[in-house]
């Protein structure tokens, strides 16, 4: 288990499990996914959107966006999502991680953790 469950917050992770409303991620299986689920009500996923988009890039995965209250957002139910800023690390149906109630550097650990950092040069030769 992750960490990030000792948090005295109580950042949620839920266990794998083949579900298949994650099988039409797998077609696009080049990079591991960071599926951020958020809404306009919820006054914390703004910062989290900030986090994730600074991470981004350092560390090499695809973001995708899921605002939760939208008709076409039945993954996050059948994840069930319920306290937000919430996450999905997914790289295959049967391999993935849903981390929920983040807070503070949650998404920073969480990616640091799941993704491979990229290449960067940041001196001139």
């Amino acid at each position: 288990m992750s960490h990030i469950v000792a948090h005295a917050h109580d950042c949620q992770v839920q266990d794998p499990l083949e579900l298949p409303c994650l099988q039409e991620y797998c077609k696009d299986a080049t990079q591991p996914l960071l599926m951020q689920f958020g809404s306009e009500q919820c006054a914390l996923c703004p910062k989290a959107t900030l986090d994730i988009d600074y991470a981004q890039k350092s560390f090499v995965f695809r973001w995708e966006y899921r605002d939760v209250l939208s008709s076409g957002s039945d993954i996050a139910e059948e994840l069930e999502i319920v306290q937000l800023p919430a996450v999905l690390v997914f790289r295959s149906p049967t391999d993935y991680k849903v981390y929920q109630k983040l807070r503070g550097a949650d998404i920073f650990a969480i990616i640091k953790e799941n993704f491979k950092p990229r290449f960067l040069i940041d001196e001139e030769f």
